[in-house]
């Protein structure tokens, strides 16, 4: 039996032997003595963040201790925030527009880019229908138009190019988020025309039969539906009170006489119907007009309290 066999059976360890060993110590607690560093010995995963290692970090075997131990030391990474672009359209539109009423709009786009790329091209659409385009959001006025009681929306789009990249806390560059081309599209601004309900008090006791007449009527109702509630203000020596809205809505409820603490008055009201033009004369459309025609002129003011 040879010297080698006999020292290994005996768990004798050569030189050779205790030198492999001094370099596994070595590659673990940082150093052989001979200049050799620490390294992993096998990959080595974070399953959280710790210190600048961001989870889900792999270090691969033989990555250096220091190099772990540096990112470690260093403060978590922040990745740089992304803000989508945004569109707000706005146009100036009267309140409760009368239908028939001549309409000119003008729109203006506010474009606030934030990390998207520059704009490509502007579209404005009404009714789904392409009805303005740039290179870049504009203002635009509408050429004027007859308004109806058909609804109409609009709404604007921008196409935008894709936007930088910008950089993490490290100063590295971080894609993830970038806010890629695409199109924005604004708020919606829908317009519709109404029919407007009328009603005045005056000296001429007769029930109006006629769109001219009623439409003279010097009270304006913008928004008539059922549960609508408004105050009619009579004068002294008043010979008619008359008041009159689109049939689709219900008869008049109730009309209450103030000074005489809320007393029913709606039975002395006739109903009657006329059909009404729009503004501008706009096709007419039946209305309801409820009318009283007192015996004999007040001689002090009223106060009328009427529910649609």
């Amino acid at each position: 039996m040879s010297d080698q066999e006999t020292r290994r059976k005996a768990r004798l360890l050569t030189e050779d032997d205790l030198l492999a060993i001094q370099r596994l110590i070595g590659a673990i607690f940082g150093g052989d003595g001979n200049g050799v560093p620490a390294v992993l010995l096998r990959d080595l995963t974070f399953t959280q963040a710790v210190g600048g290692v961001a989870a889900g970090t792999v270090f691969p075997i033989g990555t250096l201790h220091d190099d772990i131990l540096a990112r470690l030391a260093r403060a978590p990474v922040v990745p740089p925030t992304y803000t989508v672009p945004m569109l707000v359209l706005s146009v100036p539109v009267p309140t409760n527009p009368e239908i028939g009423s001549h309409l000119n709009l003008t729109f203006t786009p506010t474009w606030v880019p934030h990390d998207a790329g520059p704009p490509n091209s502007y579209v404005l659409k009404k009714g789904g229908v392409n009805m303005y385009s740039s290179a870049a959001p504009a203002v635009y006025a509408e050429p004027q138009f007859v308004l109806t009681g058909t609804p109409v929306t609009y709404q604007a789009f921008v196409t935008h190019a894709t936007g930088p990249v910008k950089n993490d806390s490290e100063g590295t560059p971080f894609p993830i988020g970038r806010i890629e081309g695409g199109t924005v599209p604004s708020n919606e601004i829908t317009v519709s025309g109404r029919r407007y309900g009328f009603y005045d008090t005056d000296t001429r006791p007769i029930v109006p039969t006629t769109s001219t007449e009623i439409r003279d009527l010097s009270g304006r109702l913008p928004v008539v539906e059922n549960g609508t509630a408004f105050t009619v203000h009579v004068p002294a020596g008043t010979r008619r009170i008359t008041f009159w809205y689109p049939i689709t809505c219900r008869d008049v409820s109730s009309v209450k006489y103030t000074e005489q603490g809320g007393a029913e008055y709606r039975d002395l009201f006739v109903k009657t119907t006329v059909d009404v033009e729009g503004a501008n004369g706009f096709t007419a459309a039946p209305y309801k007009g409820f009318t009283w025609v007192p015996a004999a002129a007040p001689t002090v003011p009223m106060t009328l309290e009427v529910v649609v």
